[in-house]
């Protein structure tokens, strides 16, 4: 269970030691609020920094939804074409089957680019 935090403190730095902080969360990708409970409770600081910049992420967002986009075209001509019986029942399984095996794929990478 969490424990709900209630205090508060407030803490003066100098310029330079302000720094050394905002260094240390770039670093880490930890909060100042995080980086004193680390350091106070473990008397040392663990990173979690992120895998990719933020940057990184909104591009592979947007490429996983045009790619997703692109897929739903596909899927629209196949059933199309399922429906005027240009394509046979394997066929159109088979080629759905990919599409939602894709689909799947697609939905995994983008809730780990999400994280």
């Amino acid at each position: 269970m969490t424990q709900t935090k209630q205090k508060q403190i407030a803490v003066r730095l100098d310029e330079e030691t302000l720094q050394k902080l905002h260094e240390l969360q770039d670093k880490t990708g930890l909060t100042q609020s995080e980086l004193f409970r680390q350091f106070i409770t473990k008397g040392k600081v663990t990173c979690k920094k992120k895998k990719y910049s933020d940057e990184d992420i909104l591009f592979l967002i947007s490429a996983i939804n045009k790619v997703g986009n692109n897929l739903n075209q596909i899927a629209l001509k196949l059933n199309i074409a399922h429906k005027r019986n240009e394509l046979g029942e394997v066929e159109y399984d088979k080629i759905l089957n990919e599409l939602a095996g894709i689909n799947y794929y697609l939905k995994q990478l983008l809730e780990k680019a999400e994280e």
